[in-house]
């Protein structure tokens, strides 16, 4: 055969295919553009220059390698679904006379012209949309620093040899597919699935047992320390279950349902459920992939959001004074040291400190049971921060003038009600003479995440004695109060910015002098460019991610309804045959396809209400505390999404109708 007989069978190939080709080199080209945006924007050095770089880095980095993973696994799959579809055409091939190496030479041609212009066509897309959205991450992390966009070499490569090697791989995939196949085979490889599946009871019982207990470990999460431990597992869980449940419980449901002899032989009814059945357990691992990835939509930008939102309730939480110094094993002569370089080094600068406060504090990790707090044997998935400090220290904080006995004690309740009226702590016994709801007190956010207590008692004797009794393990025993150091500074940014440096310097040195002490200064200026970056490269990260998946949810469901489509056309050909009118044909495919096409995301809705409370923990964790904000951040996605989800539904639902007739 003439040389030029390949490319030009491979190019007719495509040409006729074009409604199962042109999606999937639509889905490589969006895949390639993000990945290269991803890569350009995380190896661009101006990045370097602003505050929080190394955070903003990170997560763009992480980005960038969630995107490959996903490219990875979602071309395999696509690429899986136009083989199979392709198979009765290289069959057909087959028997007309051409040989297995013929096949892959079409083959390879088919796979060169595709990559190429996807290659082609998304690299230049890449370069052409990374400014803007380099762009749109710098107004989002709204720092005011000049650098010019830069698309490196090494973003490139990396994306010729990433996507160039996914191709490869799935070439030698179809010719390994095809070599192994015989003519018969491969003619009727598209129909493989039609045999009614069984009903597989105790695989439909694990699945629901993973749902289940996935959904119990997300609903009763109690702490962000909690949630974290448990995400991964209660995901996974679920992921599992899901996947179980479409495959075999959606069938053992329908299996009953056509037990049920006076529901199943109604016209509706027997057409409906008869044809879902029908290889329903290829169709349910893509239900099962729509579920996870729209689940996956829904989440991902409904925290990221929320959070970027939420971003100045998540500072003024996490530094509520313009500057805060927390320090451990520190002497009275330590503290009273750090206090005279804030005020010194502020008179040097022309700075006038506000606002001046510190608290001696020891913390514990406990574990509560009713009104009793363990120091032994604490449970670290069930654990609880508590602070201890005495009266005068908090009397000196907030300027009151209480009293307390030595059997007696003030709770302050940071995030919930104490509710007993004592309190035991190891082996003593208090009676709780007011309980104070107050988040002032708050020397970091541990006692937050840990859902604690603040105890306030009669001096720092009882304290020390408490610590001691804790002994060793998640306790230390130390009876050297923590200290806690806030204040406010006034001054042009230039002067405060100079003192920032200084103060940093001059805590480094006292670092340097005492071996056991530990200080670590914050200021908001720092922290808040840093969370503006990590949050900020989170959203972006989280729509990047969000789109990818929708993108990938999309192709599904379009490859799904032309898969129904051709597998569906003789059936209803064969159905009007023996009677049925074309209204009544019209109305079962429409039933099933509803049925079966909108199921994922009422379970995709399941799943998210399900992980609420976890994630509503995880966003503690960053300091947002405002759980409405992420209610009504979830409702408008999830309204959107089903919006869109619909659209695409009806879109693809016309395809399957011109291909079933």
């Amino acid at each position: 055969m003439r040389n030029s007989f390949y490319p030009k069978m491979a190019v007719t190939n495509i040409r006729k295919n074009a409604r199962m080709y042109v999606p999937y080199m639509l889905t490589c080209i969006c895949t390639i553009i993000m990945y290269l945006v991803m890569s350009a924007i995380s190896g661009n050095p101006g990045i370097d220059e602003m505050r929080g770089s190394d955070s903003l880095r990170m997560v763009l980095q992480l980005g960038q390698s969630i995107i490959a993973i996903f490219a990875v696994i979602f071309l395999f799959y696509t690429n899986s679904f136009l083989m199979k579809r392709r198979k009765k055409e290289l069959g057909l091939y087959s028997i007309l006379g051409l040989e297995k190496r013929h096949m892959g030479r079409i083959l390879l041609y088919e796979c060169i012209f595709t990559s190429a212009v996807s290659l082609g066509i998304g690299i230049l897309g890449g370069f052409l949309i990374s400014k803007l959205m380099f762009l749109i991450l710098l107004k989002l992390i709204q720092t005011n620093v000049d650098f010019e966009f830069i698309m490196s070499k090494d973003a490139i490569s990396s994306t010729l040899i990433l996507f160039g090697s996914i191709f490869a791989c799935t070439l030698i995939s179809n010719l390994f597919t095809t070599g192994k196949s015989n003519p018969i085979e491969l003619l009727y490889g598209g129909n493989k699935g039609e045999k009614e599946p069984k009903a597989r009871w105790l695989t439909a019982l694990i699945g629901l047992i993973c749902t289940a207990t996935g959904y119990i470990m997300a609903i009763t999460v109690k702490s962000p320390i909690d949630a974290i431990i448990q995400f991964f597992i209660a995901v996974l869980l679920v992921i599992v279950g899901t996947y179980l449940l479409f495959i075999t419980g959606s069938i053992a449901l329908l299996k009953i349902l056509k037990k049920n002899k006076t529901f199943y032989y109604k016209q509706k009814h027997f057409t409906s459920i008869s044809g879902m059945i029908y290889r329903m357990k290829q169709n349910a691992v893509g239900l099962a992939n729509i579920c996870i990835l729209s689940t996956g939509v829904l989440l991902s930008i409904a925290t990221t959001i929320s959070l970027n939102i939420g971003i100045e309730e998540l500072i003024h939480n996490m530094y509520p004074e313009q500057y805060n110094v927390t320090s451990y094993n520190a002497t009275n002569d330590n503290v009273n040291q750090m206090k005279d370089i804030v005020y010194e080094e502020a008179e040097k600068n022309n700075i006038q400190v506000k606002d001046f406060f510190y608290y001696r504090y020891n913390s514990l990790g406990v574990t509560q049971e009713d009104n009793e707090l363990l120091l032994k044997g604490v449970d670290q998935g069930n654990m609880s921060a508590s602070m201890f400090m005495t009266v005068d220290n908090y009397n000196d904080v907030m300027g009151t003038d209480k009293k307390l006995a030595d059997n007696e004690v003030f709770i302050i309740d940071f995030k919930k009600g104490f509710q007993y009226a004592t309190i035991k702590i190891g082996d003593r016994e208090f009676k709780v003479a007011e309980e104070i709801k107050d988040n002032s007190l708050i020397a970091n956010l541990t006692i937050n995440m840990l859902d604690g207590y603040g105890v306030v008692f009669a001096n720092q004797t009882i304290i020390n004695e408490i610590c001691a009794a804790a002994g060793t393990g998640v306790n230390d025993g130390s009876e050297e109060p923590d200290t806690f150091i806030g204040f406010n500074a006034e001054g042009d940014q230039k002067t405060l910015d100079h003192y920032t440096n200084t103060l940093h310097k001059k805590m480094r040195t006292m670092l340097e002098e005492n071996e056991d002490l530990f200080i670590n200064l914050s200021d908001r200026d720092s922290g808040s460019a840093m969370l503006r970056a990590s949050i900020s490269s989170f959203l972006f990260i989280g729509v990047f991610i969000g789109v990818l998946f929708l993108m990938a949810t999309v192709l599904i469901i379009y490859y799904k309804q032309i898969s129904e489509g051709y597998e569906d056309k003789e059936r209803f050909a064969i159905m009007q045959k023996v009677g049925m009118s074309k209204g009544e044909v019209k109305k079962s495919i429409r039933s099933q396809i509803l049925t079966v096409f909108f199921l994922p995301l009422v379970v995709a809705i399941l799943h998210v209400a399900a992980a609420f409370n976890m994630m509503s923990k995880l966003l503690f964790m960053f300091g947002l505390f405002n759980s409405n904000l992420f209610v009504i951040c979830t409702i408008g996605t999830i309204i959107i999404f089903a919006i869109i989800y619909s659209f695409v539904f009806a879109m693809t639902a016309k395809t399957y109708y011109k291909i079933v007739g």
